[in-house]
């Protein structure tokens, strides 16, 4: 009889090599991987494997599975999202991207987020602002925070004292929602969007030329979850307003756009480590015509703007060096022609408005004919959506969940 020959299997590198080449865009495969048997399960579950398909997927974990966008009914000529209208008149509408199978529970698309507006998409979860507020009570003052992905919506407490002046008007204040180690450095942001967070609150009293920001962290602490921080003393304008396009992370620190329809428009920069506000000065104005203005992470790390001008042009700047080696300036890195991408009636009724980014190579533009993504890179355009203009967007990513040691 003759001897039965088995097929030799796969050395557990030679394994890792194949498997090292699973695109994250499909997550299911490397658990259908891990399923094959329990030497594979081991390998695609350890550390030494997680640490090298995250060195070598990372930018392609956060590409976005659909955009958070704001609308409002009311009138405004500016489409800024400001004081116009009542709280019936915002939504927050999740909208899928084109490249992406991702679509949002049945239970959460029936919800929908009427009466609130996005103020944050960050690591997996959303930051919403309950617009249906009672004055009298103060206890209807809520911030939520919410998870696309499992549809879990987290009531945030109540905010301290300090922010009751500006929380009525949404204009004088924003917010973002972070990782709790975001800053540090400690968390590659692939697999956190079910740890714990921190919400930033920042905001001015125009009447008394100051700022103040509030952070809450949903780490189990037994003091008050809010933290009111030491307010700084601002020259604002009478007319200022936080621009409802999203906030940059860059490095440790947070940047937020204080306009106005003047020339004294500025950034706000918070500091995550200690937690102190200062103003960055914009670069001179060359011609802009629209207060909406942009802050962006940079391809390289740095921090980038992003401001409407005249032609329905975009100029883009970087915050460098300066020739000192020590101040840092800014230095215009380009300039985008939208007539190039956008469809001719899009121009014609009103300027432009742009709504958000997704890293430098993508933009978000609102028209009266509807709301367009545009890949730079690609030079392709697609349209988002046919119905009422956005006035901010929000890209939303979410973690990778790498296969468990046991199942």
């Amino acid at each position: 009889m003759a001897a039965v020959h088995r097929v030799p299997e796969l050395v557990d590198d030679a394994v890792e090599e194949v498997l090292i080449r699973c695109l994250p865009d499909d997550p299911a495969r490397l658990h259908r991987a891990a399923l094959v048997c329990k030497r594979w399960r081991r390998l695609v579950s350890s550390p030494a494997f997680r640490r090298r398909y995250t060195e070598r997927h990372h930018r392609a974990f956060h590409h976005p599975l659909g955009f958070v966008c704001n609308f409002t009914t009311a009138v405004s000529s500016s489409f800024s999202g400001d004081d116009n209208g009542g709280a019936d008149d915002h939504t927050a509408h999740f909208v899928p991207s084109p490249l992406s199978s991702f679509h949002l529970p049945a239970a959460a698309a029936a919800a929908g987020h009427r009466k609130m507006r996005a103020l944050d998409a960050r690591y997996g979860r959303v930051l919403l602002h309950d617009m249906d507020v009672d004055p009298i009570s103060l206890d209807k003052m809520r911030l939520v925070v919410w998870n696309p992905i499992t549809g879990e919506h987290r009531d945030l407490p109540r905010l301290p004292l300090v922010a009751y002046y500006s929380y009525y008007s949404p204009s004088c204040w924003n917010a973002a929602v972070l990782c709790a180690a975001a800053g540090d450095g400690g968390c590659d942001h692939v697999s956190c969007h079910r740890g714990h967070f921190r919400v930033v609150v920042v905001g001015v009293n125009r009447r008394h030329n100051y700022a103040y920001s509030c952070v809450y962290s949903s780490e189990p602490s037994d003091t008050w979850p809010w933290r009111a921080r030491t307010t700084c003393s601002m020259a604002l304008h009478p007319g200022c307003r936080f621009d409802p396009n999203p906030s940059a992370l860059v490095g440790d620190a947070l940047y937020f756009v204080l306009q106005t329809n003047g020339d004294s428009s500025k950034i706000l920069k918070y500091d995550l480590a200690t937690e102190r506000m200062s103003a960055v000065n914009l670069p001179p104005p060359t011609g802009f015509h629209s207060p909406r203005i942009a802050v962006l992470t940079m391809d390289e790390g740095g921090l980038g703007l992003a401001i409407v001008g005249q032609s329905s042009k975009i100029y883009m700047w970087s915050r460098v060096n300066g020739s000192d080696g020590g101040t840092e300036e800014w230095c215009q890195s380009g300039v985008i022609d939208l007539e190039k991408f956008l469809p001719a009636n899009a121009l014609v009724f009103d300027s432009p408005a742009l709504v958000g980014f997704a890293g430098v190579g993508v933009i978000f533009i609102g028209t009266k004919v509807g709301n367009f993504v545009v890949d730079l890179k690609s030079d392709q355009v697609r349209k988002l959506d046919e119905g009422t203009m956005f006035y901010s967007v929000f890209p939303f990513s979410s973690s990778f969940r790498f296969p468990g040691p046991r199942y």
